[in-house]
């Protein structure tokens, strides 16, 4: 056991080591780890964010990522402008993207964070003070050029010029589909610009990405808006261009990188389960042939042996569930919420009657869209976890109802599974669903995976899971699946 915990720990360390270089090195943004959603807690922050938030790392790590927005701004959404909330109180104009990393350790969400405060000095000056403020707009880094009706080049500053490699002179009252032989013929470029921005008026961002072959297949986000030079005149369209490749490449790299330790977690114990199957077939013929011929404690050393193996398969059967969670392909599949709880009680029936449990189903259970294997196993997990957890000197009671979120909750539907156990304190509350992480000693039961399994489903199916306190005691463990719909 020991040499496996110190291999993976090693090999976890050297990963996030690695990561924590890329976001360290590779990128001029800010860059933050968030466990879990956007919500989540801070994992690791780079240099950039502490520049930028005026805190140190130390200050950040732990805290939820929302505690760098104002309160009007949460939650926050992908790929949003929003404002910043500095350590001193101010604000400064941000955008973050979210970007999902699925990790053995479950699903995080990488913030790339944009300081955008020059641009939108800019914008402010070109949509309000009813001139372009040339002089200003030269002197912004990221590349900006001004479009038309027609979707003509009215003018653009000296970074577009550099970035694109074309002159004034060329470009002037071009259709921005003519630049670059046409690698500006974009289709979501041209249904924005065409479909979209005409029919708003307000100065919202719409956003496309593309990668041009000719800048050595740099990757660029083109930043669209709605501008007004003056009231009475016809609108323009603004173009903001940033340059995202080191972004998107870092982002690539660390989803290569947790795809390889994905791999490699699969492989090592799909391959450790060999060996400890002769390991357990011999302990068992040693103990059953010959047990006789040794002592009290020459039998008790044995049955250790025979007991320790069981539970290293037990550990290894979870290790690949888990990495086998990770493959689960998007669900097309519609099941019906009490087929799901019938299954999973069936594999639990000698459990419940053995414990004397009582376990009571609502009937009201929500259809899913979802695998119906893997969500089988979620409930599985739940109600076998609720098993175990019990009053002393009391059977289980286990409720299984549904999960519907409230008005204005963009959680999908699911399942609430309530027992009457000692309850989970609340600085448990999220390292109980990460793996191997267990609340209690080893009186219960358990390797401590089948909550980490319970998670990694749900987030494959793009919901989530979390504990809350029962009332009159215990516990409700709420499992979603996908986002609400609409």
């Amino acid at each position: 056991m020991t040499p496996i915990d110190s291999q993976t720990g090693a090999a976890r360390s050297s990963e996030e080591e690695h990561f924590r270089l890329i976001v360290e090195a590779t990128t001029p943004n800010a860059m933050v780890l968030v466990e879990g959603g956007e919500r989540g807690r801070i994992t690791l922050v780079n240099a950039q964010a502490e520049r930028l938030f005026g805190y140190t790392r130390q200050e950040l790590l732990g805290q939820s990522i929302e505690r760098l927005v104002p309160p009007r701004f949460r939650p926050m959404g992908a790929g949003r402008n929003l404002l910043g909330l500095r350590k001193d109180g101010t604000e400064v104009p941000i955008k973050i993207c979210l970007t999902p990393v699925e990790t053995p350790k479950g699903l995080f969400t990488l913030a790339s964070i944009l300081d955008i405060n020059e641009r939108k000095q800019v914008e402010q000056i070109v949509s309000e003070a009813g001139d372009y403020a040339e002089g200003i707009v030269q002197t912004v880094r990221e590349p900006l050029v001004v479009l038309d009706l027609e979707l003509r080049v009215v003018s653009a500053n000296r970074a577009f010029y550099q970035t694109f490699q074309v002159t004034p002179e060329a470009t002037q009252g071009q259709r921005v589909y003519d630049l670059g032989n046409g690698q500006w013929d974009i289709p979501k470029l041209r249904t924005l610009l065409e479909d979209v921005l005409p029919t708003h008026t307000s100065f919202q961002d719409f956003e496309v990405e593309h990668e041009f072959p000719s800048l050595g297949h740099r990757v660029m986000l083109l930043n669209a808006r709605r501008i007004y030079r003056r009231i009475d005149e016809a609108p323009l369209s603004l173009l903001a261009i940033e340059d995202i490749t080191t972004r998107r490449r870092a982002e690539a790299e660390i989803a290569a990188k947790s795809k390889e330790l994905e791999t490699l977690l699969y492989v090592t114990t799909h391959d450790l389960s060999e060996p400890l199957r002769s390991i357990e077939n011999f302990s068992h013929m040693v103990l059953d042939e010959h047990g006789g011929r040794l002592d009290e404690e020459g039998q008790d050393l044995l049955r250790r042996v025979v007991k320790g193996g069981a539970r290293m398969r037990l550990l290894l059967n979870d290790i690949l569930t888990f990495s086998r969670v990770r493959r689960i392909t998007p669900p097309t599949e519609e099941v019906r919420g009490e087929v799901l709880v019938r299954e999973a009680l069936d594999g639990l029936e000698a459990t419940i009657q053995e414990t004397k449990a009582k376990v009571q189903v609502a009937k009201d259970l929500p259809r899913l869209r979802a695998d119906r294997t893997w969500t089988t196993q979620a409930v599985y997990n739940l109600v076998s976890n609720a098993l175990k957890f019990t009053r002393p000197g009391e059977p289980p009671e286990v409720e299984i109802a549904a999960y519907r979120p409230a008005p204005g909750d963009t959680d999908g539907e699911g399942f609430v599974v309530r027992d009457r156990g000692p309850g989970v304190a609340p600085e448990h509350a999220e390292r109980i669903f990460e793996l191997f992480q267990r609340a209690v000693g080893h009186e219960v039961q358990g390797t401590g995976a089948g909550l980490a399994i319970v998670r990694s489903v749900a987030e494959r199916h793009g919901g989530k899971t979390w504990v809350r306190p029962r009332t009159g005691g215990g516990s409700e463990f709420i499992v979603t699946f996908g986002k609400k719909r609409k």
